[in-house]
């Protein structure tokens, strides 16, 4: 008798322990959800949720260098540079660009499955003229010499490099909730990006040289294509402050497998009979490893008894691209076909030379869940 009482009030424990499961409880966010289970809001509408925002970010590009400044006069070469001698590089604002996303919130077991989109289009650029002192282009040293001891050299410049930057994220995650205050959310995915990059440099007001005569000009211009996919793996987390408000951080990493195509085109305009125009093209596999993080505060709320979720948030963001940006290193002049005067300089195959680049700057996201 005393076994089928003690047997009698576990089971009633049990079936009272499930019935407060599968009731309504406040989530540590102040949101409603059938358990504490999943940290991910739960609407009863509909599982799609959506979020527009906006980044503002400021890159920072390695092999963007685009000319050696001599402040002594041009007494110094680019081959052998003197102690006064400073690398020009360009400058990048912070620029807007667009984020937008779309999830859906699946049946079994609350797993939600997102697809993230951002587009950034940024430009840096360095214009000057100076009266004293010279500019000597970089990544094309070797190109110019018909004597390595003299470089020609050019006192204005203007330079530019545009950047369209596209990114797809598309992945797998489950909220859960560690303590009372923190929430953790691992992903895995996929990353897709393409990038293109457009850069053009010009000298003029050329010093007469024993390679160039006075007031030569000369372009460069170049135009990359990159385009990777690759595995995404990452974290998000939540420490919960109050109803309503967290703090918030995200990191990932990916590593893109995919190509780049180069193209890079250098003219002259010059009144002696010196080779004018050379078209290089170039194209390699790259793996490309990148990283991202992000940290913030957060604010999320349900609305309308329970059928419509709000979330905002506002972060700094963060995220680096390692080989990336291949340029074109000119490391010997070509022949120019027909051209006798060139017939006995050395050719020597051009070679590319990979930088990378980073990101900084903040995020804006509005989401809603109906």
């Amino acid at each position: 008798m005393l076994r089928s009482k003690s047997v009698g009030a576990l089971m009633g424990a049990m079936v009272i322990s499930l019935a407060s499961l599968s009731a309504d409880v406040v989530h540590p966010n102040g949101c409603k959800g059938p358990t504490l289970c999943t940290s991910s809001p739960v609407i009863d509408n509909c599982g799609w949720s959506f979020d527009v925002g906006l980044i503002l970010e400021q890159m920072r590009i390695s092999n963007t260098d685009v000319a050696y400044h001599f402040r002594d006069g041009g007494a110094g070469t680019a081959a052998n540079p003197t102690v006064s001698e400073q690398m020009i590089n360009l400058d990048f604002d912070l620029e807007p660009g667009l984020r937008v996303g779309v999830g859906y919130m699946m049946d079994h077991d609350d797993w939600m499955l997102r697809a993230d989109f951002e587009w950034l289009y940024s430009k840096g650029s360095f214009n000057n003229t100076i009266d004293t002192g010279a500019y000597f282009p970089t990544h094309t040293v070797s190109f110019f010499s018909l004597d390595t001891s003299v470089e020609p050299s050019f006192q204005t410049i203007k330079s530019s490099l545009e950047v369209d930057y596209f990114l797809l994220d598309v992945y797998l995650s489950r909220g859960s909730y560690l303590s009372g205050k923190f929430s953790y959310e691992p992903f895995a995915g996929i990353k897709a990006s393409w990038i293109n990059y457009k850069g053009s440099r010009a000298f003029s007001n050329a010093r007469s040289t024993a390679v160039l005569a006075a007031n030569t000009s000369w372009l460069n211009r170049s135009n990359i294509d990159f385009w990777g996919v690759g595995p995404l793996i990452g974290m998000n987390g939540n420490y919960h402050v109050c109803a309503g408000w967290s703090g918030f951080s995200s990191a990932n990493f990916a590593v893109l497998f995919g190509e780049s195509h180069v193209k890079d085109y250098i003219g002259f305009v010059t009144t002696e009979s010196y080779p004018g125009d050379y078209l290089a093209r170039a194209a390699q596999v790259v793996l490309c490893p990148t990283l991202r993080t992000i940290i913030g505060v957060q604010y999320d709320k349900d609305m309308f008894c329970e059928t419509q979720h709000f979330m905002f948030r506002a972060g700094f963001d963060g995220r680096y691209y390692f080989n990336q940006y291949p340029i074109i290193e000119r490391t010997a002049r070509k022949k120019r076909e027909g051209n006798n005067a060139n017939e006995a300089l050395t050719n020597g195959p051009n070679t590319i030379e990979n930088g990378s680049w980073g990101m900084l700057g903040l995020i804006l996201d509005v989401g809603y869940d109906f």
